[in-house]
């Protein structure tokens, strides 16, 4: 029983950059007065997939980025020359600005899968970079299993060691417990050797609400790891604590929580994030409240892609600022003729939404072009939407030129290709 039960949660594979929550695929936003609980399966499947360039809830990516920076940079260390040490920090962040803009393979190309001759953190960033690329998980545990025996107490290896065996546990029928387990193992092992490390720990919290309990799943020891967290570091133990009260249902908490941090650092692009997440998690049948909350959204992600000074947190929320832009003109548009009609101001209006979200998009494509990101070509699409509203058809041709050229496996980006390609040519 126990046997069926669980490899049901592993039914899905995860998609390697974009989470359940801010999917390039989201056309609309549904919203309401309660916020929707997550079904602990997605919480589950979503911690296990370890999405490297979007906001999943439970395992941060946007933290991991800043993760990989600020543990590989700040540890290198070398006893006997100041000037081999600056050379190995120049490595580190030439890696780390690799991994930022999603230039996975050239990292894997810079770093050889050698175990002999390369450096802990070396690895690690190969590690990041294969990780992030989704392929081949069996290949890449083994691999990272023998980085293990050599460099037991790295504690960022042992946390990628954990996220891998989580990933395989996910597509895994009858290896899904032990692995989960292991990974488990793993992940307390990190938090350990490094017990201020607060992306760890927000992953604990994460496997803890979302994992059944036959494989560990802890509320209690959640709420007591985010309790923790908040008392070491003020945004990341809010946003850890919202994530065990809308476990247990408690909605109109976890806003309380949000809004009181937010009262203190109204600027901090973590938190405000946070808020368009809650946002995201509401449904209603209220048209008119989804038109409002929509517009919420927008101007929560261009003050985020404003001001956000980590790199993940801004260009994912240029992508939404463009994305919205593209997808729900007709809102900024109706709720204008609205204003209009009763003499107010319209807050954006429909013309100024557009610009916004080009500048948004083209900026997005500028920072990740030649690299991976998974949202790159939905980027493309999306800017090539906004300059067919904008009746610029030559640019509009030119971004679905090139983006028919490419080789898509997406089924739902190769359908609205067709359906914005469609609408070109009916002028």
């Amino acid at each position: 029983m126990h046997h069926t039960r669980f490899s049901s949660w592993y039914a899905t594979p995860a998609r390697p950059a974009c989470s359940a929550l801010t999917s390039p695929n989201i056309t609309r936003t549904n919203m309401s007065a309660p916020i929707r609980r997550l079904p602990v399966t997605l919480l589950w499947v979503s911690l296990m997939g370890g999405l490297p360039a979007a906001n999943a809830m439970y395992l941060s990516a946007d933290n991991l980025v800043t993760h990989a920076a600020a543990n590989v940079v700040a540890t290198t260390t070398d006893a006997n020359s100041t000037d081999a040490n600056s050379v190995s920090t120049n490595r580190y962040q030439a890696l780390s600005d690799l991994y930022d803009k999603a230039h996975y393979r050239h990292i894997t190309q810079q770093v050889s899968a050698d175990i002999a001759t390369q450096e802990a953190d070396a690895l690690l960033w190969r590690a990041k970079a294969l990780y992030a690329q989704g392929e081949d998980a069996e290949a890449f545990d083994e691999w990272l299993t023998e980085v293990l025996a050599k460099h037991p107490n790295h504690a960022q290896l042992n946390f990628y060691g954990a996220l891998v065996k989580f990933r395989l546990a996910q597509a895994s029928t009858f290896s899904a417990l032990g692995l989960a387990k292991d990974g488990l193992a793993l992940l307390k092992k990190a938090e350990t050797l490094a017990p201020t490390d607060m992306v760890i720990k927000d992953t604990l919290v994460g496997f803890y609400l979302g994992a059944p309990s036959i494989a560990g799943g802890d509320e209690d020891e959640a709420k007591r790891i985010a309790d923790v967290m908040a008392q070491q570091d003020a945004v990341m133990g809010t946003i850890a604590q919202i994530k065990v009260l809308l476990n247990q249902e408690k909605t109109a908490q976890a806003q309380q929580l949000l809004q009181a941090e937010l009262a203190k650092q109204p600027q901090n692009s973590s938190l405000l994030l946070q808020q368009a997440r809650l946002l995201q998690q509401t449904e209603t049948k209220d048209s008119a409240a989804q038109q409002r909350m929509t517009v919420q959204l927008f101007q929560l992600y261009h003050q985020v892609g404003s001001s956000a000074s980590k790199p993940n947190e801004k260009y994912s929320a240029l992508y939404d600022v463009g994305r919205l832009a593209a997808t729900q003109y007709d809102t900024f548009a109706a709720l204008a003729a609205q204003s209009q009609a009763a003499s107010t101001a319209a807050t954006p209006a429909p013309a100024e939404v557009l610009q916004q979200g080009k500048s948004a998009l083209t900026d997005y494509i500028a920072f990740y072009q030649g690299g991976e990101n998974s949202r790159l070509l939905w980027a493309k699409l999306r800017l090539a939407q906004i300059h067919l509203r904008l009746k610029d058809t030559a640019t509009a041709q030119q971004l679905l030129a090139a983006l028919q050229a490419e080789k898509i496996s997406d089924k739902k980006l190769q359908q609205e290709l067709k359906t914005v390609a469609a609408s070109l040519a009916a002028g």
